[in-house]
């Protein structure tokens, strides 16, 4: 059987690699910049002096420890989870890099799972793992300061020491910067939803006032809001559009024990109110909802349909990892273009006129985004299990023999022999005694060409049903061909 083995072991190889490398290289490549945005305006090109600045927002990575799962065995369970859950992240990570080389990389929060219930010690280690999954490159920014409740917590939740830790060793949200001619805002909107701790608020509320300043530096360009925690809207009027996976749903309104789906309304009005940002993007809710809120009248329905600065659209990011309760992770892309003339005075077209929402594409006069999907979390869990399920049940049938054995037998090879020879033509199948109770199918193989053919013929050439049962070799066949598979994919996984 050691071709047989050899051309099982092949198999393996080539479906670690569709699954390890070619799936995620042509599902993020369906995402490139240029699959999408479109900067012609009046059929104007853009010009080719002025690059738009990239950037790709990720929503609640959320690694998870052992508070993901308090209800099951940590050990070898978490164990196996985290390499599984790591790796569909960071592969991820580095074609999202490889595939669409983003100028900046944004994280909405929640980056551990329990961030806000950890020691000193097994935070530490939680966040040089983050590092690890979401390694940083030398040419692309990477914002990892907005914290989310699964962080620090949520609201009164908070705490002084916890909140500090993450500033600490992520930055300080509460800030802004510009790129690509827009001030991009940092809002800490779960600190600044404490109202029992002035200290835990202080510094968000302080932002957030000096923001109020029209001469403030961030009300020269387009304004975009980052928060982790959506702005409150009327679910009633305020659909969330077509791609939101859970489209029989509105979007939920509740709080519970440190966590609250949107933020106050008088807080959300505050922050629209001060920076009317011309787009908000938030985390937290794993699922995508892109709404517009009214900058005036906000009570007033028929002022949603407002276009220009009388609106902002909030775009709520989907998860970013396979264990987000979603079918489809994604990540959100945004690419800005706002050129300015010899004297710093915007030269966009005041007259674009700004699309409803629910598209895949989200366009404004200076900036478009999208969504990207990613590649679908047990897409190849599902391929190993199931492959690992036929080694097995091949092995069962040569070494545990049965007269079901001989009928399976039978119909695979007949099966090879039409993908291989057409009707069997190139091909014949005799049953050649082993003794005079068992009899074994053995293929005889005449000629073929090609390496499907030549890995079918692998498969063919010298399988024999045993003439007992040997549970001893049964065992020792699967645990070779699962061991040199799982050896194969963390080498995979570790030459990323």
């Amino acid at each position: 059987m050691v071709k047989s083995r050899i051309a099982l072991y092949l198999i393996w190889c080539i479906a670690i690699h569709f699954c390890e490398r070619t799936y995620v290289y042509n599902t993020i490549k369906r995402c490139q910049w240029d699959q999408w945005e479109d900067w012609s305006h009046d059929g104007n090109p853009v010009s080719s002096a002025v690059n738009p600045y990239h950037s790709v927002i990720i929503g609640d990575p959320q690694i998870i420890d052992e508070f993901s799962y308090p209800n099951r065995t940590v050990g070898t369970f978490l164990k196996i989870s985290q390499f599984i859950v790591d790796n569909y992240l960071h592969r991820n990570h580095v074609y999202i890099k490889k595939l669409l080389n983003p100028d900046s990389i944004l994280f909405v929060g929640d980056l551990f799972d329990g961030g806000r219930d950890a020691e000193n010690e097994a935070w530490y280690d939680e966040y040089k793992r983050f590092n690890k999954i979401f390694n940083k490159f030398e040419d692309t920014k990477m914002i990892t300061s907005i914290p989310g409740n699964h962080d620090v917590g949520f609201g009164d939740g908070v705490k002084s020491d916890v909140l500090n830790r993450f500033k600490t060793f992520f930055g300080d949200a509460n800030d802004y910067l510009i790129m690509g001619n827009h001030s991009l805002i940092l809002m800490d909107t779960v600190s600044l939803s404490n109202v029992e701790n002035k200290e835990v608020n202080r510094e968000s509320s302080y932002f957030l006032n000096s923001l109020n300043d029209k001469t403030h530096k961030i009300h020269k360009y387009p304004k975009i809001l980052l928060t982790h925690v959506p702005l409150y809207r009327f679910t009633e009027r305020q659909l969330c559009g077509p791609l939101r996976e859970r489209t029989n749903k509105r979007f939920p309104v509740m709080k519970g024990k440190q966590y609250q789906t949107v933020i106050e309304y008088d807080i959300s009005q505050r922050i629209l109110n001060a920076i009317k940002p011309k787009i908000i993007f938030s985390g937290d809710d794993h699922d995508y909802c892109h709404i517009r809120h009214p900058l005036q009248h906000a009570d007033d329905p028929s002022s949603i349909k407002g276009s220009g600065e009388s609106f902002t659209d909030e775009i709520t990011v989907k998860s970013s990892a396979m264990t987000g309760g979603i079918k489809k992770p994604a990540v959100q892309l945004l690419s800005l273009w706002n050129p300015l003339d010899a004297n710093d005075i915007e030269t966009r077209d005041k007259d674009y006129i700004f699309e409803e929402t629910g598209g895949l594409v989200v366009r404004h006069d200076t900036l478009q985004s999208r969504i990207c999907y990613l590649p679908e979390g047990y897409h190849s869990i599902r391929i190993y299990v199931t492959l690992l399920l036929f080694n097995i049940i091949s092995f069962i049938v040569v070494f545990i023999p049965h007269r079901m054995s001989f009928k399976i037998m039978k119909f695979y090879h007949k099966l090879n022999s039409l993908i291989l020879n057409n009707n069997n033509r190139n091909s014949d199948y005799t049953l050649l005694p082993m003794n005079k109770d068992k009899p074994s199918l053995i293929a005889k193989q005449k000629n073929g060409g090609g390496f499907k053919d030549t890995l079918l013929k692998l498969l063919n050439k010298d399988w024999e049903i045993s003439d007992k049962i040997d549970i001893k070799s049964l065992l020792l066949n699967v645990i070779v061909i699962t061991s040199l598979a799982i050896n194969h994919i963390k080498w995979y996984i570790n030459s990323i």
